[in-house]
């Protein structure tokens, strides 16, 4: 028999109170904004380290409430000199102030720092978890920025799955989903929910009627609760190829077979990438008769198809031709999910791999884009 296997996403699209626009705030937070000129913030007796691969670090700046940054932190065991001979550009960096619940605050920033090179140019890049000035935003680092400065994120508590029993005449195809507007009060009751879009409308009307029954977390910060108005995403399956994060959290220790119907993942707003490429089969060894690759790492750009194949890679190494030849038959062996955009539409995506020699002609291949909790 086919088990049936859900995968949810809840995405926090706004909560209340919220005063500032949307690109400014999330859940009752506006994100400090960069008033120094992101082109040009390395000072002149800084140091950028140059590479000839892409380096992404990892910081938290601590920001008083008017803006300035006291301090900051940085794991200084893994290629220190990066971050440390730009220290006193990152201290001198200059933001407006954050606000909680409208009120000026003292705040937390998480960010990365990419370095590279371009000709005889060392360049170090920021990743803010709200770029003013482009547009973009960090999913990662917008949840964590909320985390740490005391938010717990609205969502989904509790979801009943011994309701949810899929009929044999639903219409299944492979990637069916349906996508739902909640609206909570500060207790966490529903007020609505509301269907945005589907694949499969049966399974919709299944999944509407047993979120009656589920119950939802509210927006909370420090002491009190708020109203909020978020996205759940739910995609059914008939089998589970890819790691998730477990729903309920302890279902590890309960060991109970309902609870493994489906997954929870959760991302903080809808954009157009709703979920990346997903690998199939790289939890494990790779390799053919008569294989001979160079001994070493190689990180390789990928691109995948709106049906999950990969459609061409670059490798970031200067490889041996006879390399490069077993390399590409390898990849062909690797399968994916393809990743799917807020219409729920399967969408072409571009990732990395690293591909590692384990000896006796064996190579692992690991993705790189999915979180390091959810890689095999």
């Amino acid at each position: 028999m086919l088990r049936t296997i859900v995968i949810l996403f809840s995405l926090i699209l706004t909560s209340l109170p919220a005063s500032a626009t949307p690109a400014d705030e999330f859940i009752g937070f506006t994100f400090p904004q960069l008033t120094t000129d992101p082109a040009a913030w390395v000072l002149p007796g800084d140091t950028v380290f140059g590479a000839l691969y892409p380096v992404e670090r990892e910081a938290r700046l601590f920001l008083s409430n008017n803006g300035q940054v006291d301090s900051l932190s940085y794991d200084t065991a893994i290629a220190p000199d990066y971050m440390r001979g730009i220290k006193n550009s990152m201290m001198a960096l200059k933001f407006k102030p954050a606000k909680a619940m409208d009120v000026k605050t003292a705040a937390v920033l998480p960010l990365k720092v990419t370095f590279s090179s371009s000709g005889r140019s060392n360049i170090a890049t920021l990743t803010l978890p709200i770029n003013y000035i482009n547009g973009t935003r960090d999913r990662a680092l917008i949840e964590r920025t909320l985390v740490e400065n005391g938010f717990t994120l609205p969502g989904l508590e509790h979801f009943p799955s011994y309701f949810f029993s899929v009929p044999k005449d639903s219409g299944r195809v492979e990637y069916d989903y349906s996508l739902y507007k909640v609206k909570v009060d500060k207790t966490g009751r529903m007020l609505e929910f509301v269907e945005q879009s589907t694949s499969n409308t049966k399974l919709s009307e299944l999944f509407t009627i047993t979120a009656r029954y589920a119950r939802f977390r509210p927006t909370r910060y420090k002491d009190s609760s708020y109203p909020a108005e978020f996205y759940l995403m739910a995609r059914f399956f008939d089998d589970l190829h890819y790691p998730t994060t477990p729903w309920p959290p302890d279902s590890k220790s309960q060991q109970n077979e309902i609870y493994d119907r489906y997954r929870l993942e959760t991302v903080l707003y809808l954009d157009s990438l709703l979920s990346p490429a997903y690998p199939v089969n790289l939890s494990g060894t790779f390799g053919f008769p008569g294989m001979s690759i160079d001994r070493d790492s190689v990180p390789t750009d990928i691109n995948i198809t709106s049906d999950g194949r990969l459609e061409w890679a670059v490798y970031g190494k200067n490889i041996s031709a006879q390399s490069r030849r077993n390399l590409n038959q390898v990849l062909k062996q690797v399968r994916l999910i393809p990743a799917m955009d807020s219409t729920g539409h399967a969408t072409g995506f571009r990732g990395q791999l690293l591909i590692s020699c384990t000896g006796s002609n064996k190579l692992r291949i690991t993705e790189k884009w999915l979180p390091p909790t959810e890689s095999r």
